[in-house]
């Protein structure tokens, strides 16, 4: 039996969801140590039909996770060396 492209989107945002939270949580530990999860506080909607932890919301909601990654300034320093060269070498971005 095949797989609908729901069941496809479905599993792809749960392999990213589960690769994303140790790669936010060792870059957000990185910067803000100790309090990293009261620096994105900010950062996440609030869950107050829910009232789960901020570490909870971004272990279980890949959006939440998306969402953070932009409105938090350290991952400016990945985004902004990386360069788009033409295939004649001459930079485009």
């Amino acid at each position: 039996m095949s797989i609908s492209n729901h069941e496809r989107v479905g599993r792809a945002l749960n392999l990213l969801k589960e690769g994303l939270y140790p790669y936010i949580e060792r870059e957000m530990k990185a910067v803000y140590k100790d309090k990293w999860l009261l620096a994105t506080v900010p950062h996440i909607d609030p869950d107050n039909t829910l009232r789960r932890k901020p570490e909870d919301i971004l272990k279980e909601d890949v959006m939440a996770q998306l969402k953070l990654m932009p409105s938090v300034t350290i991952w400016m320093r990945h985004l902004t060396t990386f360069k788009l060269l033409s295939s004649s070498g001459e930079l485009l971005w």
